[in-house]
């Protein structure tokens, strides 16, 4: 990865897979919106002044929204080796956002012409927006899943495995009683054979001491 690239953070997960996150969050909207709040807090404003700013705020709003976080957004997303399958990253990518008002603000926030959720627009570009407070949740929630869907694979495997050694030991019972079957008929047959051809034996020699005595006499 180009060093220029290098993510802000790395965190590692389990099968050797990792995930970025882009800390590099633009305030300056924000703290501009952020005094302009405070300004409108003073009780000494007139009406005019207070609703000149208010309007400053929306439209500071809209300009941090529309224009700094979708961009954002787009190049967090878009940065080369943050999402990396050949790297073993994960298929998304954490943006920090540093104040946890800022992060609330953005969850009830919409952005663009069609008015999106501003979560649902990341997400969309397979970005997750954290906070100092929802960073780690989310850490072990992912960890957690990569767990449960490794589990799940190895129980998959193991399923499968074990469903091809019941095939086989079918098979060998089958062949074992196909086996079983034409042995006791081989020997049904030597036993036949056996009792017919001694008895047959035995009444010849009995035949030819019948005539032994007879000759003797």
């Amino acid at each position: 990865m180009n060093s220029g690239n290098k993510p802000d953070f790395t965190f590692y997960l389990p099968d050797n897979k990792t995930i970025n996150m882009d800390s590099k969050f633009p305030l300056t909207i924000y703290m501009e919106i952020s005094k302009l709040n405070r300004d409108l807090e003073d009780d000494s404003l007139d009406e005019i002044s207070r609703r000149d700013i208010t309007d400053l705020i929306k439209s500071k709003n809209k300009e941090f929204l529309d224009r700094a976080i979708k961009n954002k957004i787009d190049e967090t997303s878009t940065r080369e080796g943050y999402i990396s399958p050949e790297e073993d990253t994960v298929d998304f990518v954490l943006m920090y956002i540093p104040l946890e008002n800022l992060y609330h603000f953005l969850l009830t926030s919409t952005i663009g012409a069609k008015n999106t959720p501003v979560i649902q627009y990341a997400f969309a570009q397979k970005v997750i927006l954290v906070s100092p407070q929802t960073l780690m949740a989310y850490l072990e929630t992912i960890r957690h899943s990569m767990k449960l869907f490794s589990l799940q694979t190895d129980t998959k495997n193991i399923l499968s495995t074990h469903e091809k050694v019941k095939n086989e030991i079918r098979k060998f019972l089958d062949s074992f009683d196909e086996t079983t079957k034409k042995l006791d008929q081989t020997v049904k047959a030597f036993d036949s054979l056996k009792t017919t051809r001694v008895n047959k034996l035995e009444k010849s020699f009995e035949e030819l001491d019948e005539v032994n005595k007879k000759l003797s006499d």
